[in-house]
C-alpha cells in the first residue's frame, strides 16, 4: 500500500516537473545611429526595397549561432518577429536615418506607383559566430526605376565584434551590422 501511494506521488510530482517549462526571452533588432554623416542627396528619391532573400536555417523563431560548420538554436531565445521580417523594418530604418530626402517603401500601396530605384538583397549568413563576432554576408542589387537593369551590385561581408558575452550584446552586433550595411547601400545611392 505505501509502495502503491509512493508510486502514485512519483508520478504526480514527476507530470507536474513536466508541465513547468521555462518562458523564452524574446529579443528585437533595433536601428542604430550611424557613425558616418548623413548622405545628403541632390533631390528626394523613392527607393523600393523589393525583395530580401533569407537563407532557410534562419527561417525560425529561435536565435541561431554558428561554430565552424555546426549551427546551434537556442530554443529560449527567441525573436520577437519573423527575421526576415526585423531585418527589413530595421534595414529600412537605418536607411532613413543615413539619408536626406529619401522615401524607402518596402510594400507597393498601389502596382503602378513609380520609384527612382529598387532595391534587391539576398542574404547569405547573419548570425553569432563562435560567440565572438556577428557575421553578415549579403549580396544587394541596386536597380533603376523599373526594376530591369542593375546600377551598381556587391557582396558585402561585414563583421561587428562583440563587446562582451551576452544576448543582449549579440543583438546589438546584429543590429551594428545591418547598420553598416544601410551605410555602403546609403553611399552608393548618393552617387547615383
Amino acid at each position: 500500500m505505501i509502495l502503491r501511494v509512493m508510486t502514485l506521488i512519483g508520478i504526480f510530482l514527476s507530470m507536474s516537473a513536466c508541465s513547468v517549462s521555462p518562458k523564452p526571452d524574446v529579443y528585437l533588432l533595433t536601428a542604430i545611429e550611424s557613425e558616418a554623416t548623413i548622405q545628403t542627396m541632390q533631390k528626394p528619391v523613392r527607393i523600393y526595397i523589393k525583395e530580401i532573400v533569407f537563407p532557410e536555417f534562419l527561417d525560425r523563431p529561435q536565435m541561431v549561432t554558428r561554430k565552424d560548420s555546426q549551427l546551434e538554436v537556442h530554443e529560449f531565445q527567441r525573436w520577437g518577429e519573423p527575421l526576415k521580417s526585423t531585418f527589413m523594418r530595421v534595414f529600412r530604418e537605418d536607411l532613413l536615418m543615413r539619408t536626406n530626402k529619401a522615401q524607402v517603401i518596402v510594400r507597393k500601396p498601389y502596382s503602378a506607383m513609380e520609384f527612382d530605384y529598387q532595391l534587391y538583397l539576398d542574404v547569405s549568413y547573419f548570425y553569432i559566430y563562435a560567440g565572438q563576432e556577428a557575421r553578415l554576408t549579403v549580396s544587394w542589387f541596386l536597380l533603376n526605376a523599373q526594376g530591369n537593369e542593375t546600377l551598381f551590385s556587391a557582396v558585402e561581408k561585414i563583421i561587428v565584434p562583440l563587446q562582451r558575452r551576452s544576448v543582449d550584446a549579440e543583438v546589438k552586433a546584429l543590429s551594428n551590422a545591418i547598420g553598416k550595411l544601410a551605410d555602403k547601400v546609403a553611399a552608393e545611392l548618393v552617387k547615383q
